[in-house]
Order: C-alpha cells, then sequence, then structure tokens
C-alpha cells in the first residue's frame, strides 16, 4: 500500500512533462487556424482605444473642411468676378450720369437763368439807343443858345448831368446837339442802367441791394481770383432775382409803377433841355419817352444775362488826348464794355463793345488870350 501511494499524483494539478495532461482553453481540439484568429481578434480590440477614434474622426473633419474650403475659394473668386464686372458697369453709369448731369445744368443756365445775348446784339441795341439819342439831340437842338437867366432851373439837377463847361458847347451851333447828347448819357447811367426800373415796385429795393453790393465788392482792372469770384456771384443774384421779379410781378403791375416813374424823369430832362429846345410840342417830349423806353429795355436785357457791362463816361486822359490839353473835351457818347460771357464764365476776360465819342473846343480863356491867332482846330471829333 505504501508503494501504491508512491505513485499517485502529488497533486491534481497538470504534470508538465506530460503533454496528454495540459488542460485546452476549449472543450474541442485546437488547430493552427484558430490560434490566428484568435491573435487578429486580440489584436483589433488592442487597437480600438479612444486616441484612434478621435484621430479619425479629426481626419474626416479635415477631409470635409477642405472640401468647404475649396467650395469656398470658387464661391468667392466667383464674386470677385462679379464684383469687378459691377464695378466696372457702376463706373460707366456714374460716367453717363455726369455727363448727362453736365449737360443738364448747361441747358438750365442757358435757357431758363442765363439769357444768352451775344456781343453782336448787345451792340445793336445800344446803337439803336445812339441812334435816337443822336437823332433827338439834332432834331430839336440845332441852334445855338444862350441862357439869359439860370434862376428858374433847379441847379441841383442842372448841374448834375450837364457836362463841365457846358456853356461853351451850347453857344456853338455844331456843338449844341453834343451837349445834350452827354447830358441825355449821364442822366441814363445816373438814374437808369443798373436801376432796375422795369422791375416795378421792386425796383427801390432791388437798387439798394445792388448799391450795397457794388460799393462793397467793387474790383479794380487787375482783378484778382476771389474779386472774380464775388463779381460772378453777384452777377448771378441779379440774374436769378431778375427772374423772380418777371415771375412774381405782374406786368401791368410793373407797367404802372413804370409809366408813373417815366413821368417823373421826362420832367427833370425838360427841366434843363426845354431852355434850349427850337420846339416845345407833343412830339418832344414823345420822343423823350422812347428814348426812356429804349434805355430801360436794353437794362433789363442785360440783367437777364449774367456778364458785367458798363458804360464809361469819364476816363484819365490819354496819350491822344494830351495833345489837347489846352481844349475842352466832351464825352458826347460813353464806351460799353462788357466783362465776362452771358452764362457767368470767364469773368477776367473785358472787351469793348463800343468805343466812346469825344469832342474838343478850345477853352474860351486861351481863344481871348491869343485873340490875334487863329481859333484852333475848331471842333475836333475822338474815338476811345
Amino acid at each position: 500500500m505504501s508503494q501504491a501511494r508512491q505513485h499517485l499524483p502529488l497533486s491534481s494539478g497538470v504534470n508538465p512533462n506530460n503533454p496528454a495532461t495540459t488542460p485546452s482553453n476549449s472543450t474541442g481540439p485546437t488547430d493552427h487556424n484558430s490560434m490566428l484568429a484568435n491573435d487578429e481578434t486580440v489584436a483589433t480590440s488592442n487597437s480600438n482605444t479612444p486616441e484612434d477614434s478621435e484621430i479619425r474622426t479629426n481626419a474626416q473633419v479635415i477631409v470635409v473642411a477642405d472640401e468647404s474650403l475649396k467650395q469656398e475659394q470658387q464661391l468667392c473668386a466667383q464674386a470677385e468676378t462679379k464684383v469687378r464686372e459691377l464695378e466696372s458697369r457702376l463706373g460707366n453709369v456714374t460716367a453717363k450720369w455726369k455727363r448727362t448731369a453736365n449737360e443738364l445744368n448747361k441747358v438750365i443756365s442757358q435757357t431758363q437763368v442765363f439769357k444768352q445775348i451775344t456781343d453782336e446784339e448787345l451792340k445793336i441795341m445800344a446803337e439803336q439807343l445812339r441812334y435816337e439819342i443822336s437823332n433827338f439831340a439834332h432834331q430839336y437842338f440845332s441852334e445855338s443858345y444862350e441862357v439869359k437867366s439860370k434862376k428858374s432851373l433847379r441847379k441841383p439837377v442842372y448841374e448834375r448831368y450837364m457836362p463841365r463847361m457846358h456853356g461853351l458847347f451850347l453857344s456853338e451851333k455844331e456843338t449844341c446837339p453834343l451837349a445834350i447828347k452827354a447830358f441825355m448819357w449821364k442822366f441814363l447811367q445816373d438814374l437808369v442802367f443798373d436801376r432796375f426800373q422795369w422791375a416795378g415796385d421792386a425796383s427801390k429795393p432791388m437798387d439798394d441791394m445792388w448799391y450795397f453790393f457794388d460799393s462793397n465788392g467793387a474790383a479794380s482792372a487787375e482783378e484778382s481770383q476771389t474779386s472774380l469770384e464775388t463779381i460772378k456771384k453777384r452777377q448771378i443774384w441779379r440774374v436769378n432775382t431778375t427772374h423772380l421779379i418777371l415771375d412774381q410781378i405782374r406786368d401791368d403791375t410793373r407797367q404802372k409803377y413804370l409809366n408813373k416813374r417815366k413821368r417823373v424823369f421826362i420832367g427833370r430832362i425838360r427841366q434843363v433841355l426845354d431852355w434850349y429846345s427850337s420846339s416845345r410840342d407833343h412830339p418832344y417830349q414823345d420822343r423823350i419817352e422812347d428814348i426812356l423806353d429804349i434805355a430801360i429795355n436794353l437794362d433789363k436785357t442785360v440783367c437777364l444775362q449774367a456778364s458785367k457791362v458798363s458804360w464809361v463816361l469819364y476816363e484819365e486822359p490819354t496819350e491822344a488826348m494830351r495833345r489837347y490839353e489846352n481844349e475842352e473835351r466832351i464825352v458826347h457818347c460813353p464806351s460799353m464794355l462788357r466783362r465776362g460771357r452771358p452764362n457767368g464764365e470767364d469773368f477776367d476776360v473785358e472787351s469793348m463793345l463800343l468805343t466812346k465819342e469825344v469832342a474838343i473846343l478850345p477853352r474860351p480863356a486861351l481863344s481871348t488870350r491869343q485873340s490875334s491867332q487863329p481859333r484852333g482846330p475848331g471842333l475836333i471829333h475822338l474815338f476811345f
């Protein structure tokens, strides 16, 4: 019994020296393929970590983002192309709009605001006035006169509009009409031109405003750019105000006022000229009224365009006049100047539309001192 006990296993475990006694992981036999499959399963289970899943997710996100970026780039390129096309179209439209706006401004300035009157048209109107005054003076004042008494004459009116040394010219038959012409032009220059008599009741306030502008903004012959711009603004203001007055005040209302003014003017003129006229009949007064109508209409026409028109009765003696410094001269017809264009441009350019007409006679003192000598050159006509 003791020997039998010696051959018994020491334990119920596996004998490492006997492969038959080695236990198996499965209930059935184990082959090589099953072992490989088990190894792959183990490897797969070992690689399914959270880090690997995150990497695969990020990779997928990157691919999707890359595709989206490409699409966005394509859309951006298309949008940029569209923007360039629209900018080009906008530039063309803007250029056309500017051209249209400029053309519209020109049309407005030329047809609705500024009256486009040429130099030749102004000259024709001024020459008509010259002719009427000259014809009037020669028709009714063709004799020489000597005023016996001036007490009944209103000296302020008489001395204000009669030329200096007028007695010398009135005493000569040939020169008497010249003194009358000088008187009429001085009267028109003071009381008609730039005085807005055509404006009816609005003439007085407009005249006051214009006098304020003119006295505070008068510029010399050598204009600065600022002064030229001031003249332009002043002239354009006059054009716009003229249109406003003509639109807002009825013609019959303005004419009623104008008729009153003309009666006053005719009375003042006759206070002086009746002393020298060879005829005091009704046509005499009608001719004065005709002259006033032409002058007032000329002034209104000038106010409807933007250039500056001025009349010059007196100037500094020129070199041509110094030859006759011992004689008396009389400007019996003023020069007509125009600065700028009728549309309100080029105020740095001044042109002379009509020259002045000057007559010269020897002074009486000179003739008395040299009574034994010839009277002199007699009547001399100069044009400046």
